[in-house]
């Protein structure tokens, strides 16, 4: 091989080479554009993340207020209950002193005092 052949297949290599080098810096800054987007998405990522975990907070706290809320309701049903109980006790023990007062005094006959 000539140095005249010698030195076109060196420029043929150092074109090739450039190019080469060129489709790598290509490359590499399309890469880096894509990691660009992909650390853009994270950072969506973590801020939708970060919104969520405060809805999620708040959710929390209202079942929780929820929760003393129904507590309190059941506290006071029992309450009512319990009072119902004690009003319906009195209303029997009204209604047998009615009856025997009733009986005493002949306010009432047979018939009335068997159909209580």
């Amino acid at each position: 091989m000539t140095t005249e052949q010698r030195l076109e297949r060196l420029e043929e290599v150092s074109e090739k080479l450039t190019e080469l080098m060129t489709n790598v810096v290509d490359m590499s800054q399309r890469q880096q554009r894509q990691i660009d987007d992909i650390v853009d998405i994270a950072q969506r990522h973590q801020e939708q993340l970060e919104r969520h975990q405060e809805q999620l907070e708040r959710h929390q706290e209202t079942f929780a207020d929820i929760a003393r809320i129904l507590q309190r309701q059941e506290e006071h049903l029992a309450h009512q209950q319990e009072q119902l109980h004690e009003v319906r006790e009195d209303a029997k023990m009204t209604r047998r002193l009615w009856v025997r007062l009733a009986k005493k005094y002949g306010w009432l006959d047979d018939e009335d005092v068997e159909g209580e």
